[in-house]
């Protein structure tokens, strides 16, 4: 249904304007930053192509460390949603990266939040394609976002934050320390 190939630069403008109107403000790091990270090897941004049409639907962008992946982005397009990409996409994933702890962060349900509604179909939609709930709730730059991960073995708090040193690099320890805190921890369910 899909294939996931590295952005070329005629997708750029593509991907950018889909990157920039997908995420809220808070949560975008500066496309350059994306781009800076891909370049030094800790990043891979994928476009998501329809394997019939060749059509670019989506974009990808996840942070690695070894065989962890962080799903830090993913969106397809407004007029590709609810086809089924966004699971062939995870499975894609799962199949390229067959060794890889991966996880991903989302927005805690809040029923305060102008977009909780939109949180709750993002929830549902990453607990129907076999991710779970990791309970844990963090503050990363004034975003409360929850971990998710896939598989077995839950991400735990200290190797989020040993993750995300790595991919800030030498000013790793400092940026992590002062912008990363856990919130809190949410009861797991069974």
């Amino acid at each position: 249904m899909v294939y996931l190939e590295e952005m070329t630069p005629d997708e750029r403008p593509m991907i950018e304007a889909l990157y920039l109107e997908s995420f809220p403000e808070i949560e975008r790091k500066p496309f350059e930053m994306l781009l800076k990270l891909r370049k030094k090897g800790k990043a891979r941004l994928l476009v998501i192509h329809d394997e019939k049409t060749q059509e670019a639907v989506g974009l990808s962008f996840f942070l690695q460390r070894r065989d962890m992946l962080l799903y830090d982005y993913f969106a397809i397009e407004k007029r590709f949603q609810s086809r089924g990409y966004g699971a062939a996409v995870l499975r894609a994933v799962e199949k390229q990266f067959p060794d890889a702890r991966i996880f991903g962060e989302v927005e805690p349900l809040d029923p305060k939040a102008p977009n909780n509604e939109q949180r709750k179909r993002r929830l549902a939609f990453y607990l129907r394609n076999g991710m779970k709930e990791s309970g844990i709730i963090v503050d990363l730059f004034g975003c409360e976002l929850q971990l998710m991960y896939l598989g077995d073995v839950p991400i735990t708090f200290e190797e989020y934050e040993r993750f995300l040193r790595y991919i800030f690099g030498w000013k790793g320890y400092f940026i992590v320390r002062k912008n990363v805190h856990f919130v809190r921890m949410l009861p797991r369910p069974n």
